[in-house]
């Protein structure tokens, strides 16, 4: 069921289930705006229309205090490269692999060399079962070339250079319930 813009959004504390409202400011954001009218002195914005982006940046602006720089500003991000290029593998993998193995499949970078032209980048792909590792490489490798030139044209994106990508896919059985192994690869586990 689709709310008119017309309907107020519910107050924090109540939707969160806080006992008491929170000491930070909050600012309430009307999006789809192109579906309506939304009334006057309400932040709203569309993303198909890119309106109200600068409103809404400059809300988000005002309440935050002005501080020192935590971070060198060449850093694109606290994670290290090799974590995004494993992220990269993965979403590759996904999109496809998404009907058969949906979230059987786990990355993890064995070599990444930043200095080298291009950057070179072993990674290797597990699956749970030899069936699925099948599904992974594909009749006569097919599947694997198109999940590695997706994953190669998003990572060289990111760095800004040519990528050459070494994927390799093994078994680990079981690993989705194997807390050393969902730690090697990177999952916390509680």
């Amino acid at each position: 069921m689709r709310r008119s813009s017309r309907t107020s959004a519910p107050a924090l504390q109540a939707v969160a289930g806080l006992e008491r409202p929170p000491r930070a400011p909050i600012v309430t954001v009307y999006t789809k705006a192109d579906l309506g009218t939304p009334r006057p002195g309400v932040l709203a914005v569309s993303a198909t229309r890119r309106e109200g982006l600068d409103a809404l940046l400059a809300a988000l602006r005002e309440p935050l205090p002005e501080g020192p720089f935590h971070y060198d500003p060449d850093e694109l991000a606290t994670q290290p490269m090799r974590f995004f290029a494993a992220e990269f593998i993965r979403e590759a993998a996904f999109e496809q692999l998404h009907e058969e193995l949906p979230y059987s499949v786990a990355c993890e970078i064995d070599e990444f060399r930043e200095g080298a032209e291009p950057v070179y980048i072993r990674a290797v792909l597990y699956v749970e079962r030899d069936s699925q590792k099948g599904i992974v490489i594909g009749e006569g490798g097919r599947t694997i070339k198109a999940l590695g030139a997706a994953a190669r044209a998003k990572i060289e994106a990111l760095l800004g250079q040519r990528v050459f990508l070494d994927l390799h896919v093994k078994v680990l059985p079981k690993w989705r319930r194997n807390e050393p192994a969902l730690k090697r690869l990177g999952y916390a586990t509680s």
